[in-house]
Parts: structure tokens; sequence; C-alpha cells
């Protein structure tokens, strides 16, 4: 697929998820979600932001909070805070069930795959009665970058 195909078909594929959600498609919905689907790890509204005018998209701040809401409200876009954050962050809603790696320090977030408390779970809800709607991980640590900053 040359670059050119390859660019129409990243294209075509947030024009086709913002039209099945019911969203008007327009230049700024579309470039902002290409933005999130690029990216594997959450972004806060910010980063998206910074992004977005790196490419010379013409958006304010509000405007990127309102899109985010909007893609959250319709399942595109998964929004979450962490314990340790004041900023909420966001990421294309893949309905893949996975946990975080927070670094202390500079606050990389990676995307844990596979669940290590999935029996646990299961056994919480056996025994209390709940009916399970879901779960979070967050792991906290020093990222490897970090901590060669120590070392030096």
């Amino acid at each position: 697929m040359s670059r050119a195909e390859h660019q129409h078909h990243e294209d075509s594929c947030a024009i086709c998820a913002l039209d099945a959600a019911g969203l008007r498609v327009t230049r700024q919905r579309q470039i902002l979600f290409e933005v999130l689907a690029e990216e594997a790890n959450p972004m806060s509204a910010e980063q998206i932001h910074f992004r977005l005018k790196s490419r010379e998209v013409e958006i304010n701040l509000s405007t990127v909070y309102r899109a985010l809401e909007q893609f959250v409200g319709k399942g595109l876009v998964l929004k979450t805070s962490f314990a340790e954050e004041t900023k909420s962050l966001y990421s294309i809603n893949t309905h893949e069930h996975h946990h975080h790696l927070i670094c202390s320090r500079c606050k990389e977030i990676v995307i844990i795959s596979g669940c290590p408390v999935e029996a646990y779970v299961m056994e919480v809800e056996r025994s209390s009665g709940y009916r399970m709607e879901g779960h979070k991980l967050e792991i906290y640590g020093i990222c490897p970058k970090c901590q060669e900053q120590d070392s030096e």
C-alpha cells in the first residue's frame, strides 16, 4: 500500500468511526481522532491540543475538550483518571482489557496487556455477592529513563 493509499485508509477509518457514532464529520474531529489513534498510550487534552497545533490545525483547547467528551459519550474514546494525576487522559477505545504502568517521576504511562487480577476479581465477586462491572490496576514505579538519570 502506498503512503497516499495508507493515509487515505487512515482518513476513511476516522471518518467511518465518527460517522458510525452519529457524529458530524469535521476536519477538526477527524484529525483529533487520528492523533488519538496514532498514540498507543493515553494522552491529556493538552497533549492532543499541542499535537494538533503542530499539524497547523486551528483549534482551541475548549473545543478539544468538547470533542473528546463527545467521543467518550459515543464510546469511541476512553477517559481515564489516575489516582495521582489531576488531569484525565484519553485513548481510543479498542475494547481490549488492559492496565497501566505509571512512572512516578516523569508520568510516562505504559499499557500492560493481560490481567493479573482476573481470578482474584472473580473470587471477590463470588464471595461478596457483587456483580462486577469492571476494575482497573495502576502500578507506580520509576521508569528506566528516570533510573538512568539517577545513576548519572
